[in-house]
Order: C-alpha cells, then sequence, then structure tokens
C-alpha cells in the first residue's frame, strides 16, 4: 500500500525538492489565469484582515517558505 510505505519510509529527498521547487515557483510567478491579478491580492489580503491581521500579511509568501525550508533541511520528510 502506496498510504502506509511513505507512513513507513517519509518521501524521498527528490520528491521533497521537487515539490518545494514547484511551489516556489507558482508563488513566484503568481499566475492568476484569466482571474484578475488585482482582485486575487485583494482576497488573499482579506482573509489576514477580517480578522485583524496586517492585510498585508496575506500577501507574504518569503519569510514562512524560507521557514519551511529550514525545517525541511533539518528534520526532512518527518515534517510532513
Amino acid at each position: 500500500n502506496t498510504l502506509t510505505k511513505v507512513v513507513e519510509e517519509g518521501f524521498t529527498e527528490d520528491a521533497i525538492a521537487s515539490s518545494m521547487n514547484t511551489i516556489e515557483f507558482q508563488m513566484r510567478e503568481f499566475n492568476t489565469g484569466s482571474f484578475p491579478k488585482g482582485l486575487s491580492f485583494m482576497l488573499g489580503s482579506m482573509s489576514h484582515w477580517l480578522y485583524d491581521k496586517s492585510p498585508t500579511d496575506g500577501l507574504k509568501f518569503e519569510e514562512p517558505l524560507a521557514q519551511l525550508k529550514a525545517s525541511i533541511a533539518e528534520s526532512g520528510s518527518k515534517e510532513f
């Protein structure tokens, strides 16, 4: 069973690295397709602003991404 194998052995380093590269590229590219970019930015900021957080927090990804990378470098697939 694939899920049992993943639970027991974890993900390979290559699988984690390729997934992280894909996620990072998508975040930097911010391709919204035919959906207006400004509206995407507004919705991203509103999700934080509605709960008394800074509206710009919903648009920042560099620091959380760096933290995730550091955590993966430290513990590997145990992060997941």
